[in-house]
């Protein structure tokens, strides 16, 4: 959750919602989504945060929000296509 307050410190935040995700694919996963407005402009961010043996990633997908839809269902595509070995 710190690296969420991290970036409410630096961005405009319109809205949020924060979500824990249990037992996804990639296992346990609080997503985090928000709009904010930076320089005029509204945009739309969708990130993942999770862990795996012991290290921790986080996947981003932002875009303007007006066009956000456009390619949300191709970068979850690419977020689940992730295989750890």
């Amino acid at each position: 959750m710190s690296q969420i307050n991290k970036t409410n410190e630096v961005l405009n935040i319109v809205s949020q919602e924060a979500l824990l995700v249990v037992g996804s694919q990639l296992g346990d996963v609080y997503t985090h989504e928000t709009e904010s407005n930076w320089n005029g402009e509204n945009n739309k961010r969708y990130t993942v945060y999770f862990e795996h043996n012991g290290e921790y990633y986080n996947y981003n997908y932002s875009s303007h929000k007006n066009i956000y839809d456009t390619h949300f269902k191709e970068a979850m595509a690419m977020l689940l296509s992730i295989e750890f070995k």
